[in-house]
Formats: C-alpha cells, sequence, structure tokens
C-alpha cells in the first residue's frame, strides 16, 4: 500500500519558490518572445505583449487557498497577457496558442462566456499551458521539462 501524500508546508513550499523562481522568471520571458514570433508571423496585429513571474507573496497566497502536495502544482508561476486591438483577433491567438503549446483544458477557463451580455469589460481567455515534447527537446528549453 502507498503511503498517503502529506500536505506541502508553507516554508517548504516557500524554499522551492526561491530556489526556482529564476527559471520562472527565464520561461516567461522566453514564452513571451515565442508569442511574439508566432503571432507576429501570423499577421496579427496587437496592442501588447506582456509577461510576469509570480512573486513569493502571491505564489504563498495561492498556496494557502487550496491544499498542496507538491509546489509544481500551483499553476500560473509564469504568466503572459495578450492585448488586442480587434476582438476577432482573439480567436486567431487562441488557435494560435493551441496550436503551439500543450493546454491543460480542465483548468483553462474562457471568461468571455461568464462576462454576461449586460456588463462591459475586458474579454479575456486563461489558458493552463504547457510546452511541447518537441521544443523540451531543444537545448534552451530543456530545463523547463
Amino acid at each position: 500500500m502507498t503511503p498517503p501524500k502529506s500536505k506541502l508546508t508553507k516554508e517548504l513550499a516557500s524554499q522551492w519558490y526561491n530556489e526556482n523562481q529564476d527559471n520562472y522568471k527565464q520561461l516567461s520571458r522566453k514564452i513571451e518572445s515565442i508569442l511574439k514570433e508566432i503571432i507576429n508571423e501570423a499577421w496579427i496585429v496587437i496592442h501588447w505583449v506582456y509577461s510576469r513571474t509570480k512573486s513569493l507573496n502571491s505564489f504563498l497566497n495561492k498556496f494557502e487557498n487550496k491544499e498542496y502536495y507538491h509546489p509544481s502544482e500551483i499553476t500560473d508561476c509564469s504568466g503572459i497577457r495578450i492585448i488586442t486591438y480587434v476582438e476577432g483577433d482573439l480567436a486567431k491567438i487562441q488557435k494560435i496558442i493551441k496550436s503551439h503549446f500543450i493546454i491543460d483544458e480542465k483548468n483553462s477557463i474562457d471568461k468571455r462566456s461568464i462576462l454576461g451580455t449586460d456588463k462591459v469589460w475586458y474579454q479575456s481567455i486563461h489558458f493552463i499551458a504547457k510546452l511541447t515534447p518537441e521544443r523540451l527537446k531543444l537545448p534552451e528549453y530543456q530545463k523547463f521539462s
């Protein structure tokens, strides 16, 4: 019988994130660069692409809201925001992202569907994504596996 997993402590999560935060910063910049390039190649004019890496405080706040067994279970340590000029470009960019990354459909959310017709707000699609195995084979991406 396999022993039950033990819940991750805040101290261990903090230590792990401090040791790995630089990798997430590098990953954020690389994904931003990939997205700029593939969106440009598709001839889509966008307003902005911005990457960010979760701060330790934000990471720990997320950690406290749910039971985790390993720090890598916490999603969105690296985040990218793409702002378009035209709403119609969202579907094109969504298709591009899905063709270049592995999408965790279960944990991704299209917030456009919950906005409702009586509210004015920005349209957003939140993907939880991974690099493809093909990209992870490249030397410059292997450390992100």
